[in-house]
């Protein structure tokens, strides 16, 4: 966490980190990230990251989260061991696997990503968002 030097990221994934652990599901940063303050909308950042790691902690037992920025582009990738994201249809509002009244969180994440100007990838259970800075 020591490396994820943006504040509300960081108590995101503090938060996250707790959540998971009560889930039983092994929440990890992986060991080369490294994020200091960015200069995007953190609401949706917070959107982007949360609902990536909700949905990774609901399908997996173990869930791992990279963040890094470079001089010019900041990526999220958000990987599990579960079985992946079986629609492209699923940043869509309304697609759930999960049941009725669910299916906001990728539609979320699609919308965010496209407001701030980004692209995002998805190869089974790693999904990959690219922002510019």
């Amino acid at each position: 966490m020591g490396a994820v030097r943006e504040p509300v990221l960081a108590a995101l994934l503090l938060g996250k980190s707790a959540e998971a652990a009560e889930r039983g599901t092994e929440l990890v940063i992986a060991p080369d990230s490294e994020l200091d303050d960015l200069n995007l909308d953190s609401r949706r950042v917070v959107t982007i990251v949360g609902n990536l790691i909700d949905n990774a902690i609901e399908a997996a037992s173990r869930v791992e989260v990279h963040l890094r920025a470079d001089a010019d582009t900041f990526v999220i990738r958000v990987s599990d061991d579960g079985p992946g994201l079986p629609d492209p249809a699923a940043f869509g509002k309304g697609w759930t696997s999960k049941g009725d009244g669910r299916g906001l969180g990728l539609a979320l994440v699609g919308q965010a990503v496209r407001q701030l100007g980004g692209t995002i990838e998805v190869a089974g259970s790693v999904f990959t968002v690219r922002l510019p800075l």
